[in-house]
């Protein structure tokens, strides 16, 4: 994970889950935001545990992030105004070049799932073709960013 950088990402519903998940890599998520704007994340990777903080909207954020301690992310997660998120992400190689990051969401948001793809560029994220498997996209539809949904929970089902 870097420090700070650009992160170029489109986002997307999912139209059907890829059988044998099993066989790809995977982790737990549990995350929760301190604010909302700029997007102050906590989040807990396994064992390890950030805090970021996100600026802009849609497709291209400014994105810094750091590694903190267990015991300051307890600490911070008292601050927490959202709801606390929790999901699996699976990573699913794409076309030799890129990473689908599917997450299959759990708790409040239970039965939710999304895809992201993160890109170089903005001209690879327009030119991206997307598998047969993935849905609408929603990358500009702040109803689906994981910041809204801890506030305000899924206000709009697929």
């Amino acid at each position: 994970m870097n420090n700070d950088y650009i992160e170029i990402e489109r986002k997307f519903f999912v139209n059907k889950i890829p059988q044998d998940l099993e066989k790809y890599e995977s982790y737990k998520i549990t995350q929760a935001y301190i604010s909302k704007s700029p997007a102050i994340r906590l989040r807990k990777i396994d064992d390890l545990f950030f805090i970021t903080f996100k600026y802009g909207k849609g497709i291209k954020k400014k994105e810094f992030e750091c590694e903190i301690t267990k015991d300051e992310f307890n600490a911070l997660l008292n601050k927490a105004e959202s709801k606390l998120i929790e999901k699996t992400r699976y990573l699913i190689p794409l076309y030799g070049k890129y990473v689908a990051e599917l997450d299959i969401y759990d708790g409040f948001l239970k039965g939710f799932v999304n895809v992201e793809v993160e890109f170089s560029t903005l001209i690879e994220a327009e030119n991206f073709i997307l598998p047969d498997w993935f849905g609408k996209d929603i990358t500009n539809d702040v109803k689906y960013s994981n910041s809204y949904m801890s506030f305000y929970g899924l206000t709009d089902k697929k």
